[in-house]
């Protein structure tokens, strides 16, 4: 008689890719603090085991309304992230840091207005910067139920 069993010990590489989309609208921000704005970031993720890589993005624009202007205050980043996995049947944690790549643009000093005070252009002096920073970040999902 033969006997069939299957060494445990070792477990097989599992690689998971996961996407990470997210939006929203709000008032108030650090360039913009009275003006109303726009927000998004994606990441595109791998894990290997309990390894984490991580490529993404993040930008804030500020919106107006009713004028408008040459210069919309706005930043974005480019992150490239590792982190660590905590993962059980209803709960995945992860905690990344990295290296990202900073830009924003901010109005600077005022130079003309054209049109209506309601529906107005303005000019202003376009202030660009860069830098490189540290990003961190820390995700939790909780899965009630599997499909």
């Amino acid at each position: 008689m033969k006997a069939l069993s299957q060494d445990t010990s070792k477990t097989k590489t599992i690689t998971c890719y996961r996407l990470t989309l997210g939006g929203g609208l709000g008032k108030g921000y650090p360039q913009a603090e009275s003006q109303n704005g726009v927000g998004g970031t994606f990441r595109a993720a791998i894990q290997r085991k309990k390894k984490l890589y991580t490529l993404g993005t993040t930008a804030l624009g500020e919106i107006k309304i009713l004028n408008y202007s040459n210069v919309n205050n706005n930043i974005s980043s480019l992150e490239v992230m590792y982190g660590r996995v905590l993962s059980t049947n209803k709960l995945f944690c992860s905690i990344s840091g990295g290296l990202g790549y900073i830009n924003s643009e901010e109005t600077g000093a005022f130079i003309s207005r054209e049109g209506s005070w309601l529906f107005g252009y303005y000019t202003y002096e376009k202030i660009k910067k860069s830098s490189v920073g540290i990003p961190i970040s820390f995700q939790t999902f909780w899965v009630p139920a599997k499909f």
